[in-house]
């Protein structure tokens, strides 16, 4: 008995280890890495201007706290976000758009310090940071961009 529950926990420990490696994987792929990409930590998110690079309905979902939403095919960006004294860090479901919000943000002004956050909110949320709804309050909600994305996502509720 005893070996047979060692074995299912390491057969559920190796396939969460794929997962991630996976993920990351995935990331890596997809992303050119023109914008540098940040881990940060819930208490530090503060230190950053915040730019969700969402649609409309998956902001609507869920957020990180302090985001503000950006229309991830804007060409055009406030005079604000432009000169922020604050560094900026955008972010979206896994990374590409948000990157490109980032390309975008340093071709006008390349003096402005613009990261992207590490494996956008899909890795915020199975790291379980937390996220707010639109009236503010903790959420365990997430959009999950379509079905086929939804794979990436092992915490929280799954909204698609």
């Amino acid at each position: 008995m005893l070996i047979l529950v060692g074995t299912a926990a390491l057969i559920i420990f190796s396939f969460m280890a794929f997962k991630q490696w996976s993920y990351e994987k995935m990331t890596q792929t997809i992303l050119s890495n023109t914008v540098e990409q940040i881990e940060v930590s819930s208490a530090d998110i503060q230190n950053y201007r915040l730019l969700d690079a969402r649609s409309i309905e998956e902001y609507g979902v869920s957020k990180i706290q302090g985001a503000e939403r950006i229309d991830p095919d804007t060409k055009e960006f406030e005079p604000e976000i432009l000169n922020s004294e604050k560094p900026i860090l955008v972010y979206c479901s896994v990374g590409l758009r948000s990157e490109r919000i980032g390309e975008r943000l340093k071709k006008i002004n390349p003096a402005l310090k613009v990261y992207n956050l590490k494996g956008g909110i899909f890795q915020w949320v199975n790291d379980e940071k937390p996220l707010l709804n639109q009236k503010g309050d903790l959420s365990d909600s997430i959009h999950t961009y379509n079905t086929s994305w939804s794979i990436w996502v092992s915490k929280g509720k799954k909204v698609n």
